[in-house]
């Protein structure tokens, strides 16, 4: 399992992994930290030198993780990586609901209800915050850190 873990006190997310094995068995992070977020994820050991980044498949699965996020942090961080995944592909945008972009993944059926990303209410403060946060798991088309 992939985690993003909050800490008490800095502003920033920090990757951590676990066997599948010790995440069923309930190992988690303990306090100052938190847990941000979680997706499924394989492990590569010929990779192991390399920034551990997210694949489209990954951050999809951690948009979906997020999904239900009712702090602002949250929000905001979710909000920023759907408009991410749209322009890398993975979400299609269907329409607007008022502030809400209606999003649709690639293989959503023809019909299905669209996914609502509602625009958080960001200060530039929240925007600093949440695009730190995706630099420190998303790769720019350069291939470093956004």
């Amino acid at each position: 399992m992939g985690t993003l873990i909050e800490i008490s006190g800095q502003s920033g997310l920090e990757r951590e992994d676990y066997s599948m094995e010790a995440w069923e068995a309930g190992k988690r992070p303990v306090a100052p930290r938190r847990l941000f977020a979680a997706w499924k994820t394989t492990f590569d050991p010929r990779e192991d030198d390399k920034p551990r980044l997210l694949s489209d498949p990954e951050l999809l699965d951690l948009f979906e993780e997020v999904a239900t996020a009712e702090d602002e942090r949250r929000a905001a961080f979710r909000y920023l990586l759907g408009i991410l995944l749209i322009r890398r592909r993975v979400l299609r945008q269907v329409g607007m609901d008022g502030r809400a972009l209606l999003v649709a993944t690639k293989g959503m059926a023809e019909g299905a209800a669209p996914i609502r990303l509602e625009e958080p209410a960001m200060d530039d403060q929240a925007i600093a915050q949440a695009l730190e946060q995706l630099s420190q798991i998303v790769p720019d088309a350069s291939g470093r850190k956004a």
